[in-house]
C-alpha cells in the first residue's frame, strides 16, 4: 500500500491541516499527520485503502474497535455506516492466518 502524497487527482492538496481540524472537530487527538504519519498509510483510487497500526489506535487482541467513515467538503456528505458504527474484533494474528488458508 502505498503512502499518500496529499494530493487529489485534481492536484489541490488534501493534507491542508485536516488532520488537526478532525482530532479536534471530534473531540479526539490526531493521530496522524502528512509530516508526523506514525506508520498510517493511505492509498486511494477507485478503493479507499487505509492501514493503521494497532498500537497507534492503543488497541490489543480481544478488543472491539467502532469505526465509521464520513466523507466531507465544507460539511459531511455521507457516512458508511449512515448511522452507528463498525465493530471489528481484533483477532490474534494467528486466527487470521488461518482463516486466510482455509479461503484458498
Amino acid at each position: 500500500m502505498a503512502r499518500g502524497n496529499g494530493k487529489h487527482p485534481s492536484g489541490r492538496d488534501t493534507h491542508a491541516g485536516s488532520a488537526d481540524c478532525l482530532g479536534s472537530a471530534r473531540g479526539g487527538k490526531t493521530l496522524a499527520s502528512a509530516r508526523e504519519p506514525n506508520g498510517v498509510e493511505i492509498a486511494f483510487g477507485h478503493i479507499l485503502d487505509l492501514k493503521l497500526p494497532m498500537a497507534l489506535l492503543g488497541a490489543s487482541e480481544g478488543d472491539t474497535l467502532n469505526l465509521r467513515f464520513v466523507l466531507t467538503g465544507r460539511l459531511p456528505i455521507d457516512a458508511l455506516p449512515q448511522e452507528g458504527s463498525l465493530e471489528i474484533q481484533v483477532a490474534p494474528e494467528d486466527v487470521l492466518a488461518e482463516i486466510a488458508y482455509e479461503s484458498q
